[in-house]
């Protein structure tokens, strides 16, 4: 089942605003969807202009500088927004924020049409295309008040980059037998790791696991390299665009239950997940409702005791099948394909040309 290529609309050379933010405070997420988003608009022949603040998060301006893309500054009032969008020639914006507030959403619609990505934390936001990525979502009720809105909610519509996808199997992954070496476990706590809690993790995986081959990805580990024992290998790197392959080659992969969850699914990895913040814990549920992730509760779960959580990981390692069973079930749950869906929903509303009702 590979990713579909076939030729989908065009955009006609229009320009796509997509408005989203990053710090190493709040995460990356946002902006990481934008650019999934912003690929698909490039292939289309659109023109994306990314309006956010970035940041702190040097790794992720390189993404957007690597992609090409145009950066602008955002506008903070609605009127703002409203007046960039109108010099920008937005034919489309998306919104992805949890920042900005109904008044803004509305500004930009009275503009063009607006995708806007929401959640059960940020709740119900005006918007001609409304996408809710969320495992579980498609089960939810309808958003109030969005009978003239197009509503895409669950993983068929995860927004997943090409360096992820790229790294997608064919088929469904088969055994996962480790053949006498050492596991090779991958730990990612999102793109900033914004609790700090990489180092305190890979002492619980490094003291639990006397054979180990453990990668680290984030910016945690600043201090001295924890201690490794002699059947134990540790390296540590930056975020960078290195981590869909890291992803695609390890054992099991323990990671927060953010955005990184939908290209590990994405790719076919074994997981094993922790919710790190309170927007988390719905994608984290219905992860493990899925069957796609195995659940080692919250940090602070995990911090108080940290034996629990070490001889989940282990039991994992030991257990090939369990390991085959939640690859199969993530590569199943989110094909890689869904930009190209929300894409398509943008497209049939501008080809419609319905003015907004809200």
């Amino acid at each position: 089942m590979r990713i579909d290529d076939v030729t989908r609309p065009g955009l006609a050379g229009g320009v796509v605003a997509l408005r989203a933010d990053a710090s190493a405070e709040w995460g990356v997420g946002h902006v990481v969807r934008c650019l999934a988003l912003a690929e698909e608009v490039l292939a289309r022949g659109g023109r994306p202009v990314l309006v956010a603040d970035l940041g702190d998060v040097a790794w992720l301006a390189e993404e957007v500088r690597a992609r090409g893309l145009a950066v602008r500054p955002p506008a903070s009032d609605p009127a703002g927004f409203a007046d960039q969008l109108h010099a920008l020639g937005a034919r489309a914006t998306v919104i992805d924020s949890y920042r900005l507030g109904p008044e803004h959403y509305t500004a930009a619609r009275a503009v063009a049409p607006v995708v806007a990505l929401y959640d059960r934390h940020s709740g119900p936001v005006p918007g001609d295309v409304l996408v809710d990525q969320v495992f579980g979502a498609e089960q939810d009720p309808p958003p109030p008040d969005a009978d003239q809105a197009t509503v895409l909610r669950g993983p068929r519509y995860a927004l997943i980059r090409d360096l992820v996808r790229r790294h997608r199997p064919a088929t469904r992954p088969a055994a996962m037998p480790l053949a006498g070496r050492a596991p090779r476990v991958l730990l990612v706590l999102g793109g900033t790791d914004a609790r700090g809690a990489t180092g305190a993790l890979t002492e619980i995986l490094l003291a639990s696991c006397p054979s180990l081959d453990l990668t680290v990805v984030g910016g945690g580990l600043d201090g001295p390299a924890p201690a490794t024992g002699a059947g134990q290998r540790l390296s540590v790197h930056r975020p960078s665009a290195e981590l869909p392959r890291l992803m695609a080659e390890a054992d099991l992969v323990i990671s927060a239950a953010g955005t990184t969850l939908a290209e590990l699914c994405c790719v076919g990895a074994a997981a094993a997940a922790v919710w790190v913040v309170d927007n988390q814990l719905p994608v984290y549920r219905s992860a493990l409702a899925a069957g796609c992730v195995h659940g080692l509760g919250s940090l602070a779960e995990v911090l108080a005791d940290p034996g629990r959580a070490g001889a989940a990981v282990r039991a994992l390692l030991e257990s090939p099948e369990r390991r085959t069973a939640l690859a199969g079930a993530a590569w199943e749950l989110v094909d890689g394909a869904g930009r190209g869906r929300v894409v398509d929903a943008l497209a049939a509303r501008l080809a419609d040309r319905r003015p907004a009702t809200r």
